[in-house]
C-alpha cells in the first residue's frame, strides 16, 4: 500500500514543529532558530518564508486569532512571545512562584486565545521515575499563570486541545500513554488517563481534528528490530479507529487544517488527506 503521506517541503536542518494559523503551515527550526510560513499553491508546490527569529531554540509554536506568535523554546528554557507587528521577542513567563522551568517542550492555544504549555525539560529532568514535568495554562484574561497538572508528569512530551476548547491532551512519553482533561462549566479541569499505548519510544507530537479525533504521532528506536514510526487515531472516546505508518522513526511536530493532517519529521513537513488516513 502506497504511503499516505505526500512530502511538501524540505529543510537543511531539523524542524521541531508545525502548526497552521489562517490557512499557511508554519514550522520551527531549533537549530536556526527560525519560524518559517509554508504556502501551498493549487498544485502543491511548496513556497518557504523566514518570519521570525527567536535567537534561541524553538521547540513548539503556536499562534492566537491576532497572530500573536507564542514560542516554547528550549534555549530561553520559557515561553517567549511577538507581539503581531513587531520582530522583537520578550519573555513571557519562566518560573512558576520563583522556581525557573525545567524546560517549556510543547504549546497549543485554543479558539479563546488561552495558552497551554507542557514543561518537560530536555534532558530527562521529568523521565521515567522522575514525575517533576507540568502542564500549565495562561489565561487570556489577564495573563495568569496557573498548573493545570503541576511536577507530577513523566516526560510530558506534546499537548493538544479540542476544537471546542474543552478538553486537553497531554501526553506522556515516559509512561506511554495520553492523559485526558476534562474541563466544566466552572472552568475547571478533571484528568484521567485517555489511553494506555504500546511499544515504540512514546508520543512525540499530537494533534485533533473538528469531528474531536484525537492523532498520536509516535516514534521508535533505531535500535529494535523493525523499528517504525507510527500514527495511532483515536475518537473522542478514546477508541482506536486505525493505525498508520510514518515515513520515518522521529515525528516531531503535528497540525490539523481543514481536511489534512501535516506532520514534521526530521528535517521534511509531510501532508495527509484525513479521508485518507482513516480508511
Amino acid at each position: 500500500m502506497a504511503s499516505p503521506w505526500d512530502n511538501v517541503s524540505g529543510w537543511e536542518s531539523d524542524l521541531s514543529s508545525c502548526t497552521v494559523v489562517k490557512d499557511s503551515i508554519h514550522v520551527a527550526a531549533p537549530g536556526s532558530g527560525e519560524v518559517i510560513r509554508v504556502e501551498l499553491s493549487s498544485d502543491g508546490r511548496a513556497t518557504t518564508q523566514p518570519v521570525a527569529i527567536t535567537d534561541g531554540s524553538p521547540s513548539a509554536i503556536t499562534f492566537d486569532r491576532e497572530g500573536a506568535l507564542f514560542v516554547a523554546d528550549t534555549h530561553h528554557k520559557a515561553v517567549i512571545a511577538r507581539a503581531p507587528g513587531t520582530d522583537a521577542f520578550q519573555v513571557m513567563v519562566d518560573s512558576f512562584e520563583g522556581t525557573p522551568f525545567l524546560c517549556p517542550n510543547s504549546i497549543v492555544t485554543d479558539h479563546d486565545g488561552n495558552l497551554f504549555f507542557t514543561d518537560g525539560g530536555a534532558l530527562g529532568e521529568s523521565a521515567f521515575g522522575s514525575p517533576n514535568g507540568s502542564l500549565y495554562q495562561i489565561s487570556v484574561e489577564g495573563s495568569v499563570l496557573k498548573p493545570l497538572l503541576h511536577r507530577c508528569l513523566s516526560g510530558p512530551s506534546c499537548v493538544a486541545v479540542s476544537s471546542n476548547g474543552a478538553i486537553l491532551y497531554v501526553a506522556e512519553a515516559a509512561l506511554n500513554r495520553v492523559v485526558r482533561l476534562l474541563r466544566n462549566d466552572e472552568g475547571v479541569y478533571t484528568a484521567t488517563v485517555f489511553t494506555n499505548l504500546s511499544g515504540g519510544t512514546g508520543p512525540s507530537a499530537m494533534c485533533t481534528d473538528s469531528n474531536g479525533n484525537v492523532y498520536v504521532f509516535c516514534g521508535d528506536s533505531a535500535t529494535v528490530p523493525k523499528a517504525q514510526g507510527r500514527l495511532q487515531i483515536f475518537d473522542a472516546s478514546g477508541s482506536l479507529l486505525k493505525t498508520v505508518p510514518l515515513n520515518g522513526l522521529a515525528p516531531s511536530g503535528s497540525a490539523a487544517a481543514k481536511e489534512h493532517i501535516y506532520m514534521t519529521e526530521g528535517r521534511m513537513l509531510y501532508r495527509a488527506s484525513i479521508q485518507r488516513l482513516l480508511e
